[in-house]
């Protein structure tokens, strides 16, 4: 019976082996057959699947995991391409994991951070990173992330432990307002740098609304009475109000509005529109409306090219000496005419010659009546040149420049100030964004 047992035993050995041997050399067969392998020009373009840079350093990252093990499967079948095979496995796994960091759709755009992130997943990136090469594009940025979330996670924890929003200044009046700036700024060091993650943390998306509360409140007082330089200077060293107050009137820049009256014209309008095309700049058009009437594509390319149209009345009188009836019924004719063609309801206007007063601006209804600080006597010089020089002479830190599109010279002008206004270093924004609050 022990002898039949052991000639059992080597039966099977034998059988394993065979079957071992038949398993082997059906590999051998599927890997080395020539119709089984993919050539190079195939596996090209598997690679430009998995990675999106001619270096193939940067991984696709929008691949599903399914995706990638169909790509995966068939690049293992050439054999000069498994070596950056691997490198791209490696690099899913790093992105995996720095996706339970950051909010996957974030990453490419402002990361913030996912509700499941930990110092230690961050610690784990951190000590993978550590092993990888240095220079590769993809491991730099994946570093970049990393140091950042290390960063934002301390900050995050002081920001925590340090803020208490229900002693937060409630602010209603302009004497609230330097006992709130106090406040904030002694967490200003801690929220900057944190603030995008507020999506993910509720105390961070509270204390972000009440910085948006408050510094409408500034502005809203600002453009009623200013502060005093000392006062301005303090909040402006407020990095989390100074960024709130970018192309408003508190802002500290030089900031340029460039209007255009008594269009729009055959002739001068589509030019001016080319050339600010050109620069990327979007500028004001207060037009007239029987002009409106007898060139109405012009006054749709205007709105359609995505500049500002505003009402200067039917056909420009003097308002400060036309009956209540007729001021309305200037405003009305305009604001049909606009919104007949265009399908914009203006809500700024500016009143002809500049003249009236608050009785012109009350009746103006709900537009805002938008007047000047830069004059560039267009229509008196009548100089390219000339026009250049004085609208330099008369720049202010905020400045609302008057121009007409009516004439070549200034077509002409138009060439020469924007240019010296990007030297210069102003940013070019809507009339309402400067501080200048002149309405009549």
């Amino acid at each position: 019976m022990e002898k039949l047992s052991k000639e059992l035993q080597q039966k099977i050995t034998k059988v394993n082996m065979g079957l071992v041997a038949v398993l082997v050399l059906l590999w051998g067969f599927i890997f080395f057959n020539p119709a089984n392998r993919i050539d190079a020009s195939e596996a090209q373009t598997l690679m430009s699947q998995l990675y999106i840079d001619d270096n193939q350093e940067m991984i696709n990252t929008n691949l599903t995991k399914d995706e990638f093990n169909a790509i995966q499967q068939k690049l293992d079948r050439h054999r000069p391409s498994h070596a950056k095979l691997n490198e791209a496995e490696e690099k899913f796994e790093l992105h995996e994991l720095m996706t339970s960091i950051y909010h996957p759709e974030s990453l490419n755009e402002e990361p913030h951070f996912n509700q499941t992130v930990s110092a230690e997943t961050v610690d784990q990136a951190t000590n993978y990173l550590e092993q990888v090469d240095k220079e590769d594009v993809f491991y730099k940025e994946a570093t970049t992330l990393v140091q950042n979330a290390q960063e934002d996670l301390t900050k995050m924890d002081l920001f925590h432990n340090e803020i208490d929003l229900s002693k937060a200044p409630i602010v209603k009046e302009r004497a609230d307002i330097p006992e709130a700036v106090s406040f904030v700024s002694q967490y200003d060091d801690t929220f900057v740098g944190i603030e995008e993650h507020a999506p993910t943390f509720p105390v961070i998306a509270e204390y972000q609304a009440y910085l948006d509360d408050l510094c409408e409140v500034i502005v809203d007082e600002f453009t009623t009475q200013y502060f005093s330089d000392e006062f301005l200077d303090e909040m402006y060293q407020v990095d989390s109000l100074a960024s709130r107050f970018e192309l408003t009137p508190m802002d500290p820049g030089k900031l340029v509005a460039l209007t255009f009256d008594d269009g729009p014209n055959e002739e001068y309008t589509t030019q001016v529109l080319e050339i600010l095309e050109e620069h990327d700049i979007v500028g004001t058009f207060f037009v007239m409306g029987a002009y409106v009437d007898d060139s109405p594509h012009i006054a749709r390319e205007i709105v359609e090219r995505g500049h500002i149209i505003g009402n200067h009345t039917y056909n420009h009188p003097d308002l400060a000496v036309e009956t209540p009836e007729e001021v309305l019924k200037q405003y009305r004719w305009t604001t049909e005419s606009i919104y007949d063609e265009t399908g914009v309801m203006p809500d700024l206007f500016r009143l002809p010659f500049g003249s009236g007063g608050p009785r012109e601006i009350e009746l103006a209804g709900d537009m805002t009546s938008i007047m000047w600080n830069t004059d560039s006597a267009d229509w008196e010089l009548q100089d390219a040149e000339a026009i250049f020089e004085n609208v330099k002479n008369n720049l202010h830190r905020h400045s609302v420049i008057l121009m007409h599109d009516t004439a070549q010279y200034t077509v002409d002008a138009l060439k020469l100030i924007i240019p010296y206004l990007k030297e210069e270093g102003y940013r070019f924004v809507e009339p309402t964004q400067v501080d200048f609050y002149r309405r009549f």
